[in-house]
């Protein structure tokens, strides 16, 4: 079923008026005389907070409420992961919206053991098995791996040097043209 914005629509069998439709929720109704309305995943209804709003027609033949609420973003309401000792966070606003990333980010010359990162992120996403909004992954790394930088100059005959830089077994080439002036 399909209601344009600004069009009405009438249950069937329901002695109620029309319903007005800004009912884009409308997801079914349960009887001719009771309406249920869901938001989109994630969202909410403003005044309620809940995911769900139901109207009923009264003995008046009246849908009661006769407005249905505003759908908003729904937030994380437990705390996300707490850091480890001397990460840096940056959490926008420290918003708790749908959406919203945390980065984790390790010292410098830190890494996790879990996949070597320096950087973790958390985020707050609907889950669909709990109708809940969750901060996802809900595990975040120590920094625990130090490595250690190493500077390796070979001289050529040609004076030329090449610097290799290792870091976590990648080998990082640059050429540099330098007379070494002896």
């Amino acid at each position: 079923m399909t209601i344009h914005s600004g069009s009405t629509f009438r249950i069937p069998g329901s002695t109620c008026a029309d319903i007005p439709a800004n009912l884009k929720n409308l997801t079914s109704w349960l009887n001719p005389e009771y309406v249920k309305y869901k938001c989109p995943n994630g969202f909410e209804f403003k005044i309620s907070g809940y995911p769900f709003f139901f109207s009923n027609c009264t003995v008046r033949n009246i849908w009661e409420p006769s407005e249905v609420e505003e759908c908003i973003p729904r937030k994380c309401l437990k705390d996300p992961v707490e850091p480890f000792e001397n990460m840096t966070v940056r959490w926008p606003n420290q918003s708790r919206s749908g959406g919203i990333e945390i980065k984790y980010h390790c010292p410098f010359r830190y890494t996790t053991d879990h996949y070597g990162t320096r950087v973790q992120s958390n985020t707050c996403i609907w889950n669909n098995e709990t109708d809940l909004m969750e901060w996802t992954p809900d595990v975040i790394y120590p920094c625990s791996r130090k490595y250690e930088l190493y500077l390796i100059i070979i001289e050529y005959a040609s004076r030329e040097t090449q610097v290799f830089h290792l870091c976590e077994k990648v080998m990082i080439s640059i050429n540099m043209v330098q007379e070494l002036g002896r």
